[in-house]
């Protein structure tokens, strides 16, 4: 049985962040980044959470918790409050980008965007803060961990450690030669213990002789997706990381709907339901240790070019221009 995570980063981005946003910024991007909003209707956290539920899914929605330092925890706890009454899980995500915002950290931060570019110290102080206002917002004991960016290294993993945090998915192996570095002797296709925490790397696939892509909502057609939950079926693996962010329901611009991937994630979330004999959505709030196993198979996934250029003709047609709609 492949055990499937539906991740969802979560995440609220003022344009003002660098001078330190204002409330009407704030709101603004909340409404744009979490909730959706457009004229044609409300794109965001809640109607993928409805969609999940429509066919009985659960998802792991990694909340980035260090803006409520600046912030306040109102607009957290309406984030989390949606997830959980909706039956999902909350887990962490952080972008240091916010600590140059925040009173006690801006001392701390160097202008650096990803947690592997601090010290260790470093990097617990925002992680530890980032848990509190979890725990203020009514989360409390996060068992898994996104670096926003993807951008973990090491010593990150060693401070998640010490704050108890038994899981972690920033490792992207498109990404390591930028923002993560997470370098391996071989790629991680399965979970595996790194400096006391259990790595999940997001999965990826080869679409090309020498190129690699991630198994992103946005960056992936669904023959895509489904090809490669087909594959790593056949190949008997455990996991299969899927990545989203809470406003990719929206267009490139976050100023409409975007109809193409949404339809996707229909058919995805469909796909995913009709193969339960075979594939199952797990969370981490459930998962035991030694439930994890080393996987045999060493070589990733595999696409071919045909699927590959339908993704470049879907893209194309998702990037024409629309009519803003934003309310």
């Amino acid at each position: 049985m492949l055990n499937i995570f539906i991740t969802v980063d979560t995440e609220v981005w003022p344009h003002d962040l660098v001078s330190g946003p204002g409330e009407a910024s704030f709101a603004s991007a909340f409404r744009r980044d979490i909730l959706g909003c457009t004229r044609a209707g409300n794109y965001g956290l809640p109607l993928q959470l409805k969609i999940m539920n429509d066919y009985g899914l659960q998802a792991s929605f990694f909340v980035e918790s260090l803006f409520a330092s600046c912030m306040g925890a109102n607009a957290l706890g309406d984030i989390t409050g949606m997830v959980a009454e909706a039956g999902h899980e909350v887990q962490m995500h952080l972008h240091p980008e916010w600590a140059q915002a925040v009173p006690g950290l801006q001392s701390v931060y160097n202008g650096g965007n990803n947690l592997q570019d601090y010290s260790e110290e470093q990097q617990y102080q925002m992680l530890e803060m980032g848990l509190n206002n979890l725990a203020a917002a009514g989360v409390a004991g996060p068992r898994a961990f996104r670096a926003g960016n993807y951008g973990a290294g090491f010593s990150t993993l060693k401070a998640l450690a010490r704050l108890g945090i038994e899981f972690d998915t920033s490792y992207n192996y498109c990404y390591l030669h930028s923002d993560c570095d997470l370098q391996t002797p071989e790629p991680l296709l399965q979970p595996t213990e790194l400096e006391g925490v259990v790595e999940f790397p997001v999965s990826f696939f080869q679409d090309w002789p020498g190129h690699y892509q991630h198994t992103q909502l946005t960056a992936c057609s669904f023959g895509e997706l489904s090809a490669m939950l087909d594959q790593a079926c056949q190949h008997d693996w455990s996991s299969f990381v899927i990545v989203s962010h809470g406003f990719e329901l929206l267009n490139p611009t976050r100023n409409a709907p975007d109809s193409v991937v949404r339809r996707r994630f229909e058919k995805l979330c469909a796909y995913i339901a009709a193969n339960r004999d075979r594939m199952q959505v797990r969370m981490f709030r459930d998962l035991e240790i030694p439930d994890m196993h080393e996987h045999a198979e060493k070589k990733p996934l595999l696409s071919n070019r045909v699927r590959t250029a339908s993704r470049y003709a879907i893209q194309l047609v998702r990037r024409l221009p629309r009519r803003p709609a934003l309310t």
